[in-house]
């Protein structure tokens, strides 16, 4: 039964459009009987809907589940929501609450005051926009002020750019809001902030934390401090550990912070704020790699880490461990997910000190690969970081990935003399006996036989995700048989530039049912295989799969005959017994 809002229910809402009625009607349409749940949760309540009644229409905007969910409806469908605040004093909290949730600069709440002015201070390369409070607050503008700050739960604040302009909170306006509040943080509720200092010696977001804040990200790369670092470097070090205090401030304001993610920050500035967070559960740091002094690893940063005994997610980005540096070890307890980016003799020595029980996932970037040209050498050194993954995650290790951090260049490698076979590379990772997903990503010549595929079918019968990317038109596999034959729990399957061999061989490929759900294989050049034979192949092995859509050359048409095949299957139906 088509279901008609009353006009009685228009005018209520007060809306130009009809998305909360047909909202409501979707609701009550699924539930007019009496005594039918439709609220999902801990809490259930039934609701009996008259639908000729107008009343139990108002009724039913009572319940501030169906509140919710026509504001969400407003949202993904980009309504403004604020003027729904004015429609009556049911939608006037919710819509509110969802209007100032998430503030992605300040200026909002700032506007509130008449007195906010702006003036325009001309760089060489671009405009600062610098706002301050040029006259008293109204004591109707403080009131409204403060009733919005309550509601804010994410703000990004600090300096900020727009098209050809730096737009700039002067931290006199924080001041003074701050006092007028009597010294009480002006966001009580917030949970997120993003901030950007105006420079290392910013200290505004000290006027806004509470002890609510959860998360916490920081970012001083494009700090504008030029005039302030030209010095010395003695002078940025300085700057660097005096920000450091600033944020372990931040960090004490607020004890039940969870996630801490900084960019720009040395690790000796971040031991600081890490030292004094017990309940920290993520950390990741981001580092400017023109700035080498910033990404040496600090002995009390990896303290301070160490002693966070809730901590489940890592992350180091640009690190340099020197060989001398650390002569003890530091249990990381709780930890389940780390990466790290830097040379392979950073991360060697870096897992080398590190006990790590519970880790599940580790994702290591290699910033520069071996410069060496003799292959007993560049297999010495990986073996060696192999291995070190190996003793430190036997037992507990799911998840792998091993890459470059830069993009990497097919043309550079294609003749690359440097060849592996998978099972030699890969020999002291099959101590990993619990691996479900690897990824590898190589500046060398990879080749994959059979007895490779069977080799780690045997050390990881659980792999269910397999991405191999050789950097060189020297990679081969000599067939995919393999992978359907052995490796029953594979669901992922990436293979790039590879040359696939044995695809014309198809009466010798056994029909097979295995449910992998993702192939995609990608090769550096046209002439690496036939689409039509790669389809019938992959038809043939894994007729299971998911075909997408896909923008890369022949692997573009290969999908495109793919998803023929499935249809004409799928239209004889199945075989008769």
């Amino acid at each position: 039964m088509k279901i008609h809002p009353s006009s009685q229910t228009i005018k209520l809402l007060n809306l130009r459009g009809t998305f909360a009625c047909v909202l409501i009607r979707k609701y009550l349409a699924g539930n007019k009987r009496r005594g039918e749940s439709f609220l999902t949760g801990s809490q259930t309540r039934t609701v009996a809907v008259s639908l000729q009644n107008p009343e139990d229409m108002h009724r039913a905007l009572q319940i501030l589940e169906i509140i919710d969910c026509i504001l969400q409806h407003a949202r993904e469908s980009s309504v403004k929501v604020a003027p729904l605040a004015r429609v009556c004093k049911t939608f006037s909290g919710p819509a509110l609450d969802s209007t100032w949730r998430v503030l992605h600069k300040p200026l909002p709440l700032l506007k509130l005051f008449s007195g906010l002015e702006m003036d325009t201070v001309r760089e060489p390369y671009f405009y600062v926009v610098v706002y301050r409070l040029t006259s008293d607050i109204l004591p109707s503008e403080w009131e409204r002020f403060l009733s919005y700050c309550h509601r804010v739960r994410e703000i990004t604040c600090g300096e900020y750019a727009m098209f050809t302009q730096s737009v700039v909170v002067h931290s006199s306006v924080w001041q003074q809001l701050f006092v007028r509040n009597g010294g009480r943080p002006l966001l009580p509720h917030v949970r997120i902030i993003d901030w950007y200092p105006q420079s290392l010696l910013d200290a505004d977001i000290l006027y806004l934390t509470s002890s609510t804040l959860r998360q916490l990200r920081v970012d001083i790369e494009e700090a504008p401090s030029h005039a302030l670092l030209t010095d010395a470097m003695a002078r940025y070090t300085n700057l660097q550990m005096a920000f450091g205090m600033v944020l372990q401030q931040v960090v004490q304001m607020s004890p039940f912070l969870e996630v801490l993610d900084t960019s720009g920050v040395g690790y000796s500035a971040l031991a600081l704020p890490v030292s004094v967070c017990s309940r920290l559960r993520v950390c990741k740091t981001h580092m400017c790699i023109s700035r080498d002094e910033d990404s040496h690893l600090d002995i009390a940063c990896l303290d301070a880490l160490a002693a966070s005994s809730q901590l489940e997610e890592l992350a180091f980005d640009v690190i340099v461990v020197p060989a001398t540096l650390i002569s003890c070890t530091y249990a990381f307890n709780a930890l389940r997910k780390l990466t790290v980016q830097g040379d392979i003799q950073s991360l060697e020595r870096l897992l080398a000190v590190l006990t790590l029980p519970c880790i599940c996932l580790l994702n290591l970037q290699t910033g520069s690969d071996p410069q060496l040209k003799e292959k007993a050498m560049i297999l010495q050194q990986y073996h060696a970081l192999f291995s070190a993954i190996s003793a430190k995650a036997a037992h507990s290790l799911t998840s792998l990935e091993v890459s470059p951090a830069t993009d990497l260049d097919v043309d550079e490698y294609s003749e690359s003399e440097i060849c592996f076979s998978l099972q030699d590379f890969v020999a002291p990772l099959f101590q990993l006996k619990k691996l479900e997903a690897l990824n590898l990503t190589l500046r060398t010549s990879l080749t994959v036989s059979p007895v490779d595929v069977q080799i780690m079918a045997k050390n990881w019968p659980g792999l269910k995700s397999l991405c191999l990317e050789p950097c060189s038109r020297r990679s081969s596999i000599d067939s995919l048989v393999p992978f359907a034959k052995s490796l029953p729990l594979l669901r992922i399957l990436l293979l790039h530039n590879f040359r696939i061999g044995g695809l014309h061989d198809l009466e010798a490929c056994p029909a097979s049912s295995h449910e992998l759900q993702t192939i995609k294989i990608f090769s550096c050049g046209y002439e690496a295989y036939n689409p039509a034979d790669m389809a019938h192949m992959i038809d043939r092995l894994f007729p299971n799969i998911v075909v997408t859509d896909s923008h890369f050359g022949l692997w573009r048409e290969t999908k495109r005959l793919l998803a023929e095949l499935q249809a004409a299957r799928a239209r004889e139906g199945p075989l008769p017994e």
